[in-house]
């Protein structure tokens, strides 16, 4: 299981704490406890108090890998050391789960249900030609704006709108990453990441903003699970060609 010092940081959300860095991707395969004498490895977090880092006579913990650092405004060694290993743990069963469904044939829906837990916001998937094929249960309750309740209930957004939406943001379906849309077509801002598969965007993760935008832990997090996705279609397009189907029909739109 990897992780980045985002990720670490939003599973401390309850504690104040800083990530100084400006690499915001570098991947933490394993923490250890920092002394003085180590060579420091690039996929490694090291745990130690931040006179041990800087030599400033702090008490302060912090968490640093070759690229940055977190600080926490806490001198509680063995409490962030051990809930550092916890959230290790707590992602690792999260991603385990994701893929035992995947193996036992789930729906992109019951993928959705699972990865609630862990971002907390609503979520759909729509596929190349921007039809629903999966939400969670969040989803279902968010608004009772017209346009929300025609989405849930037709899978789709009004073609007129649609093709608005792909006139205003064709450069968008190329992005490789998490980014931001306004409200112009849906209720309330959100985060969307698409699914590739062997180069091809074949469907979008949509996170909706319904309180505050996504921290950058959570956009991570989205990123950590587009594997996931990509893992789903891969393995249902073989027994349904109407995905290659719908991702020719988007290429017209």
């Amino acid at each position: 299981m990897q992780l980045n010092l985002h990720i670490i940081q939003e599973y401390f959300k309850e504690l104040h704490s800083e990530v100084i860095s400006k690499h915001h991707d570098t991947a933490i395969s394993e923490i250890r406890l920092y002394s003085d004498h180590m060579t420091m490895k690039t996929d490694t977090g090291y745990i130690g108090a931040s006179d041990l880092f800087f030599h400033d006579g702090q008490s302060d913990i912090i968490c640093m890998c070759k690229t940055g650092y977190i600080h926490f405004y806490s001198a509680d060694l063995l409490y962030i050391f051990n809930r550092i290993l916890e959230a290790f743990s707590y992602y690792a069963r999260w991603m385990d789960t994701c893929k035992e469904a995947i193996d036992s044939g789930c729906t992109l829906t019951n993928l959705l249900e699972i990865t609630e837990n862990v971002l907390s916001y609503p979520m759909i998937i729509v596929d190349a030609s921007q039809f629903m094929i999966g939400f969670s249960p969040k989803a279902l309750n968010y608004s009772d704006s017209a346009e929300w309740k025609q989405l849930l209930h037709t899978k789709s957004i009004a073609s007129q709108t649609l093709r608005q939406f792909n006139l205003l943001y064709r450069d968008s379906f190329k992005k490789r990453h998490c980014f931001h849309l306004p409200a112009d077509f849906f209720p309330s801002p959100s985060c969307c990441q698409h699914i590739f598969v062997q180069d091809e965007r074949m469907a979008t993760l949509i996170v909706v903003e319904d309180e505050k935008p996504l921290s950058m832990g959570k956009q991570k997090l989205m990123e950590l699970f587009t594997p996931c996705l990509s893992n789903w279609l891969q393995i249902n397009m073989a027994a349904d060609n109407s995905f290659h189907g719908t991702s020719f029909f988007a290429k017209t739109l």
